[in-house]
């Protein structure tokens, strides 16, 4: 049984989370992966004004295609769209579907937490995971990610569940939420690593235990491969963009004994990433602690599992910190080893806990605020777009990225992310663009002005948009 003072820290710690994610509520996509949370979005929104048919979701950087693209399991983007046929196509809504998903999986942490130690653990756990610098931020975000980490953890604490009382209802229901979790993005499949630790640990001698088992790890492979060869027969048929790793795996080597690797994903993202500095400390009493109890062989498997997914994925994970999420469930367990200890040893060492407990909820945000950007012209860039574009029209869009401008303008078409030329232009001009948004008036690009001929000039927001003329 937990005492009162614990009871305060779990649910006021989750109060205290989901008040936080009042800050920013409805900011359109914006900051740290602002592209990444552009393309979610997006999809969500195409869902919702085109097609709701799930299994063809569809991109803005279209050309003059369907825009339909195989893609991770777009359950998320699918919900979003759900929400906004009920409340309207509001950011709020995404973000608030975010938040909730984010405290289901911090239930679920607790649930997890307390299978593999007890009550006090659990609670330690929790806090530490709401206030995890990288938990904390991706439950801000239009992303699937925190979702894919729900699915996660759950098939984790279902699988113990089938450990301790020997229930296929468990098993099977730790497989849908792996696969589920492995189709958003199949890092999650690195949890097999460990499972089967505890399979060898808890059942030792029984056999059928391991068949169980080698058809759980089957049927999650086979479902998670089938998903992406789904998705990428939909590419080929549709001439879609896809997102995918393929291309880079062969090439992970290049990347995995780079000093980038070995500096964010040994040194610096331990640290204040995924477990934030305010808990630094607890976290390295609890390597001690862990290391001397009889789990020490799981979570050295569970370990090295991420890490041979961060290795694997090498070139991505060093860039796209939301890689690393799967760690968070360990990091903030072995904290929570820490900080109990620290506890029960009472003097000054208790009170260094509670001090860390205090501190970290400010030390995390601190650590993320940062990320957060400038939303001012959004709706001006939006609205701009609204008046002078025809919705149906084809757009050419000078961009960084691949869909921030045109999910700002609510548009489709072609982003130019590598420089504008005549060329680039008049390709896109021939396949039926009917404008092109430039950062800049026409006269920065001698090039184009000199080889499209432009029939009306108009300011759009902050950026520059052209009617293109008759096609040659």
């Amino acid at each position: 049984m937990l005492t009162r003072g614990q009871k305060l820290l779990l649910y006021g710690g989750l109060v205290l989370f989901a008040l936080m994610h009042l800050y920013y509520l409805d900011a359109p996509p914006n900051g740290y992966h602002a592209w990444r949370e552009s393309d979610t979005a997006a999809i969500a929104l195409n869902y919702y004004q085109e097609d709701g048919d799930f299994f063809h979701p569809r991109v803005n950087q279209r050309g003059a295609h369907d825009g339909i693209t195989g893609m991770e399991l777009p359950l998320y983007n699918f919900a979003t769209a759900a929400l906004y046929r009920l409340v309207g196509p509001h950011h709020a809504a995404a973000r608030a579907l975010t938040c909730v998903i984010s405290i289901i999986t911090l239930l679920f942490i607790y649930r997890m937490a307390g299978a593999l130690a007890d009550g006090t653990t659990a609670v330690y756990a929790t806090w530490a995971a709401a206030f995890s610098s990288l938990f904390l931020f991706y439950s801000f975000k239009i992303m699937p990610d925190m979702l894919m980490l729900m699915f996660l953890v759950a098939a984790f604490y279902l699988f113990l569940k089938y450990i301790g009382a020997d229930r296929v209802i468990f098993l099977v229901s730790s497989m849908v939420c792996l696969i589920l979790s492995g189709a958003i993005k199949p890092l999650g499949l690195s949890l097999l690593l460990p499972m089967a630790c505890l399979v060898w640990s808890k059942q030792r001698g029984r056999l059928i235990r391991f068949l169980l088992y080698g058809a759980y790890a089957s049927v999650s492979i086979l479902a998670v491969l089938s998903w992406f060869l789904y998705a990428r027969w939909v590419n080929q048929g549709h001439g879609s963009p896809g997102f995918y790793l393929g291309e880079n795996l062969p090439n992970f080597h290049q990347f995995l004994f780079s000093d980038q690797f070995i500096r964010k994903l040994v040194f610096q993202w331990p640290a204040e990433l995924w477990v934030g500095w305010g808990l630094i400390a607890a976290f390295l009493v609890g390597l001690v602690v862990v290391w001397k109890s009889g789990l020490r062989s799981l979570f050295g498997w569970w370990l090295l599992s991420a890490y041979l997914v961060f290795a694997v994925t090498a070139q991505h994970s060093t860039s796209h910190d939301y890689y690393s999420l799967i760690i968070i469930p360990l990091v903030v367990i072995v904290s929570a080893y820490g900080v109990r200890f620290l506890m029960g040893a009472g003097g000054w060492r208790r009170g260094l806990a509670i001090i860390m407990i205090a501190v970290t909820p400010v030390a995390g945000f601190v650590r993320i605020v940062h990320r957060f950007g400038d939303t001012s012209d959004f709706y001006a860039i939006r609205a701009a777009a609204s008046l002078q574009i025809p919705r149906d029209a084809l757009v050419i869009v000078e961009e960084e990225t691949s869909a921030v401008r045109l999910y700002q303008m609510n548009r489709h078409g072609w982003p130019l992310q590598d420089g504008v030329t005549a060329d680039r232009v008049l390709w896109r001009w021939r396949a039926g663009a009917e404008y092109l948004v430039l950062n800049y008036p026409l006269e920065r690009y001698p090039d184009v002005a000199a080889q499209v001929e432009i029939v009306r000039e108009f300011p759009l927001g902050p950026l520059f948009g052209y009617g293109l003329g008759e096609r040659h």
